[in-house]
């Protein structure tokens, strides 16, 4: 209980002559103000006038007018209309991305695989020239345009080969390039599905 001395009236007072001269009513300047008193006698009477007067201040403020509340609402759905769309033109550019990166990775994959093909097929051609030419000089005595003629096209093959190894290794790295992309536009649909469906759940709770 608070200590006798200081009543609830005379910190009410202080509070009220402190806030009108604008000083801050704090419970060491309602003291210097009356004079005397308790902190602990003071403080409790501040507090009931600081809620007193934190209740009057909100019941001070007029209700928004109607046709100010009105306008808000039809300009609030206006924007919300207008995300809306926007989110709408979003996802279907989304969507078109999507099937773009899709058949350009269908077609790349295509090429990939007729190039593995012929890559096959031309390491097997070199296997053979190789084996060949070791046969050929192992077996017969050949003439010396007949050897440079057979290095020549090892050469040529194994040059054919390096190129298509190449070649392959491009478009594989565009091939990743466009699976990345493609995991880059779901997980951008992804996140304006989920936004939609926050403003579609806002709108119904409105």
């Amino acid at each position: 209980m608070p200590r006798p001395g200081i009543t609830r009236e005379q910190v009410f007072e202080a509070a009220e002559h402190l806030t009108h001269a604008g000083r801050a009513p704090t419970v060491l300047a309602i003291r210097a103000h009356l004079g005397s008193g308790s902190p602990n006698t003071i403080g409790p009477h501040l507090a009931d006038w600081k809620a007193q007067h934190a209740t009057g201040q909100a019941e001070a403020v007029p209700p928004l007018p109607e046709p100010v509340e009105t306008a808000m609402r039809q300009v609030w759905g206006l924007a919300l209309k207008l995300t809306q769309d926007q989110l709408e033109g979003e996802r279907q550019a989304l969507s078109t991305a999507r099937k773009e990166i899709e058949q350009e990775r269908a077609e790349l994959s295509a090429e990939i695989e007729r190039l593995d093909t012929a890559l096959e097929h031309a390491q097997s051609e070199a296997r053979q020239a190789a084996e060949t030419l070791d046969t050929e000089r192992q077996a017969h005595y050949q003439t010396q345009a007949e050897r440079q003629e057979a290095r020549s096209l090892a050469d040529e093959r194994a040059n054919r080969n390096a190129e298509q190894e190449q070649e392959l290794h491009q478009l594989r790295t565009e091939n990743e390039k466009l699976r990345i992309e493609a995991a880059t536009a779901d997980e951008r649909a992804a996140q304006t599905a989920e936004l939609r469906a926050i403003l579609e759940q806002f709108v119904t709770a409105g």
